[in-house]
């Protein structure tokens, strides 16, 4: 949720270096996926 808060609110680094921390976490995250 707060790497899309961020891409929304055009932090798009910031963003993406939420979702890379959450595909570390679990891989197999349907959502993570979603916002890549």
């Amino acid at each position: 949720a707060l790497a899309y808060i961020y891409v929304q609110l055009g932090q798009t680094d910031k963003g993406h270096e939420f979702i890379r921390k959450a595909t570390k976490i679990d891989p197999r995250d349907a959502q993570v996926k979603l916002l890549i």
